[in-house]
């Protein structure tokens, strides 16, 4: 494995490690002070952290609804879905 590839493996790694909270950070500047954020947080983070030295890196968005309600265990009928908006 290359130096590079190890550095982005320990990139990856470290940002894995953060713990995920929806009330923690919600941009990579508040992540390491918080200590816990979200996925937006913890993508942006990582995006900028790949770019830093040069390497490609953008962050892929997916349009999704949560159910009103959780789930009950069980199946209760088919998963609600969404589909990606167009852009425009």
């Amino acid at each position: 494995m290359t130096t590079d590839r190890r550095a982005r493996v320990r990139l990856f790694e470290r940002v894995r490690a953060v713990p995920y909270a929806t009330d923690g950070a919600h941009a990579a500047a508040e992540l390491v002070t918080v200590g816990r954020g979200d996925c937006l947080a913890k993508s942006a983070y990582l995006v900028d952290g790949f770019r830093a030295p040069g390497c490609p890196a953008r962050r892929v968005r997916w349009l999704y609804h949560l159910p009103d309600q959780p789930r009950r265990s069980g199946f209760s009928g088919p998963a609600r879905t969404s589909s990606p908006r167009p852009r425009s």
